[in-house]
């Protein structure tokens, strides 16, 4: 994926594709996915480049106001930090078994990961 793209919008198509027209979807899908150039999608799609970069404009904004009324990937994201903190700290009491508060992170974190979900 080039740089240019933003890669905020992979994981909002993930989480809210299906809220997307069908063509909006497809056009994401090659654009974000595929990685192919607005000319790329045009040829294929039978569309103007103008077209696609505009159903692309609608598509990134109806993602973007999904998430800022829903929140989904926020959640996502929020929950594997959470759960990688899990990870890391189940990790290191697997190493020394010597110190309590480790459990108590342990249980604080994983019920902060369930009140996500």
């Amino acid at each position: 994926m080039s740089a240019g793209k933003n890669l905020d919008f992979v994981l909002l198509l993930d989480v809210y594709e299906c809220m997307l027209t069908d063509r909006q979807q497809e056009l994401m899908k090659y654009y974000y996915w595929e990685d192919m150039s607005l000319g790329e999608i045009s040829e294929n799609s039978g569309i103007t480049r103008q077209a696609v970069r505009d159903s692309i404009k609608r598509g990134e904004q109806t993602l973007t106001q999904l998430e800022e009324k829903l929140g989904l990937v926020g959640k996502i994201v929020k929950c594997r930090e959470q759960f990688e903190k899990i990870s890391v700290l189940a990790d290191e009491k697997i190493r020394s078994t010597q110190n309590d508060t480790d459990l108590k992170t342990i249980s604080k974190l994983a019920a902060e990961g369930k009140e996500i979900f």
